[in-house]
């Protein structure tokens, strides 16, 4: 816990300057998933059909939209209909290399929390570069990006920690993943964010089904600590332009 908070700590100061950026804060064990196995190395947009995804707005509205595949290798939902916390969610291509796509398409609310769980679509998230951590998991990737100029920070937090068969979970992977955006994500305005996932090779258990009393080791935070501190030092190299 103290190391998390300092975590915490020492990115916010890194970020003062850098309105705009989307990283990872946080892990929190939270609801445990023990899945059988992963399948492939590559989970493009198309592979990730049934996730659920929420947005809630500065207005108090929760919206909730399901994954769709959309193309060979694309896919993403739209939520609210309209309504004023509407949003749109898209991806294109395999995961590690190519961002999703958000954008509020409110008239007047600001998007305050965005959550992805993977779970549904048979996908998890892999935030470690270190291939196969978990056995069977490729080098993942940490949630990075920007949202665009003036726009707040996204400060991100993976949920739900994911064990592979009668492996512990070693905190490379997470079922969920949120991103907060502070004072909100204006109307119209966009996001774009890159996050690894894998999918899952045959259904396991419900979270819950099978716990990993160890939870976090402490070498992983501090590791996830210190992928987020250098991402945060390459897209202060960015130019003006990029960000």
């Amino acid at each position: 816990m103290k190391q998390s908070l300092l975590c915490a700590m020492m990115l916010a100061t890194a970020s003062v300057s850098q309105a705009g950026i989307i990283f990872m804060t946080n892990v929190d064990t939270g609801s445990p998933l023990s899945i059988n196995d992963l399948t492939g190395l590559t989970t493009t947009g198309n592979l990730m059909a049934g996730m659920e995804v929420t947005g809630v707005f500065s207005n108090g509205n929760t919206q909730t939209c399901t994954w769709v595949a959309t193309g060979a290798t694309s896919g993403g939902c739209v939520a609210g209909n309209g309504a004023d916390g509407s949003f749109s969610l898209s991806q294109d291509g395999d995961t590690l290399s190519n961002p999703f796509a958000l954008q509020n398409l409110s008239s007047t609310a600001l998007l305050l929390v965005l959550t992805i769980n993977g779970a549904p679509g048979n996908t998890v998230f892999d935030l470690i570069a270190t291939p196969g951590l978990t056995p069977g998991s490729d080098a993942g990737l940490a949630v990075s990006g920007t949202t665009v100029s003036g726009a707040p920070n996204g400060l991100g937090t993976y949920s739900n920690i994911v064990n592979v068969g009668v492996s512990p979970a070693l905190g490379d992977l997470y079922a969920q993943l949120g991103i907060d955006f502070g004072s909100g994500l204006a109307p119209g305005l966009s996001a774009s964010f890159l996050a690894d996932t894998d999918n899952i090779g045959l259904r396991g258990g419900l979270p819950g089904s099978v716990a990993d009393p160890t939870g976090v080791p402490e070498p992983i935070t501090f590791l996830l600590c210190g992928v987020s501190l250098v991402a945060m030092g390459l897209v202060r190299r960015l130019p003006e332009d990029r960000l």
